[in-house]
């Protein structure tokens, strides 16, 4: 048996977010002692490594809307990179022929 602690590091994944998969009903097997402790056996670290990896970087809110949140955040980082790239472009292009675009 394991402490929600040590799955949370055997997954690296947030103690919040086995919290949620728990509530979420992902771990039918779980182990509750008395006072409530999560106790982890193989069968429920099985069902963990089940859950596709894409879903593992959701802890507590996976929502049509958190979700588009996300993705919106990586198109406005993929836009900033390429911006990016087009400047030191330009730059490289003026410093190699003296002008241009």
């Amino acid at each position: 048996m394991y402490s929600i602690g040590e799955v949370s590091k055997m997954f690296d994944l947030p103690i919040s977010t086995l919290r949620y998969y728990d509530k979420e009903g992902l771990f039918p097997d779980i182990v509750r002692e008395p006072s409530g402790i999560r106790r982890f056996n193989d069968k429920t670290l099985e069902a963990l490594r089940e859950i596709p990896s894409d879903r593992l970087f959701f802890e507590t809110d996976d929502s049509p809307a958190a979700i588009e949140t996300i993705y919106a955040r990586a198109a406005e980082v993929r836009q900033t990179t390429v911006e990016e790239l087009r400047r030191a472009t330009a730059e490289n292009y003026r410093q190699l022929f003296g002008g241009g675009k």
